[in-house]
């Protein structure tokens, strides 16, 4: 089963995630082995980011007064008021560290493999699962492109969800199967015509997902071979 990132996109979603997953896992440090130095510095991240992202957002909307004032300088008609204020820079706490999210990772990763930890209860508590992923298998369909390596095409595809490419060729007279291929790209090493001589092969593809074709087949990709010395 796929899921999305538990982390929320924004940093503003992230700051109210953060501010959860400290509160939430002062409940379950002891059982799942979380050190006090580890709820320590987790503490100072959340206090970290949280002032600087909302620092960040006060500059954004003293920008836009500033904005305002100069306009009103400019060619304005009212009164003007006074010059609006700028926000003190907040002093970073002792401790205070880069890789907020590389740090929150890794714990994570280290309380889902502790034998302690219940998906059921403390998952959710602690928001580090993500919701599941819903995908449409019925809309892929490959882009397949081609490059030559030393004469010969290089079938180029990208797999994204899928577990596999099933690839087919047409040599002259009918599609036969080439290669189910796990990993792009894909190089057909097919013996290529004498030299001097040439050929049109055309490809055609359609991604696996757990051992069946989903999606749509490819468009034709038709690719000219020709004999080297």
């Amino acid at each position: 089963m796929k899921r999305k990132s538990y982390l929320p996109t924004s940093d503003a979603g992230k700051v109210i995630w953060l501010n959860n997953f400290k509160e939430k896992l002062l409940l379950y440090a002891a059982a799942l082995g979380i050190t006090p130095v580890q709820l320590a510095q987790l503490a100072t991240d959340v206090d970290t980011f949280s002032n600087i992202l909302l620092f960040q957002n006060n500059l954004k909307d003293t920008m836009e007064a500033y904005t305002g004032f100069k306009n009103l300088l400019r060619n304005g008609t009212a009164s003007l008021p006074a010059v609006p204020p700028i926000a003190a820079v907040p002093m970073l706490p002792m401790g205070a560290q880069s890789n907020i999210f590389g740090r929150v990772a890794v714990l994570v990763q280290n309380i889902k493999s502790n034998t302690n930890y219940d998906p059921n209860t403390m998952g959710d508590d602690l928001r580090i699962i993500g919701d599941e992923l819903t995908i449409d298998t019925n809309t892929w369909k490959p882009i397949i492109k081609a490059e030559y390596i030393a004469g010969s095409p290089n079938i180029i595809w990208t797999k994204g969800d899928a577990d596999a490419l099933k690839i087919k060729v047409n040599r002259g007279t009918a599609y036969e199967l080439l290669a189910i291929d796990t990993k792009p790209d894909y190089l057909d090493k097919y013996t290529l015509p004498p030299f001097g001589q040439s050929a049109m092969w055309t490809y055609s593809a359609i991604y696996i997902l757990d051992d069946e074709e989903v999606g749509e087949w490819s468009d034709e990709l038709k690719v000219t071979v020709k004999g080297v010395a």
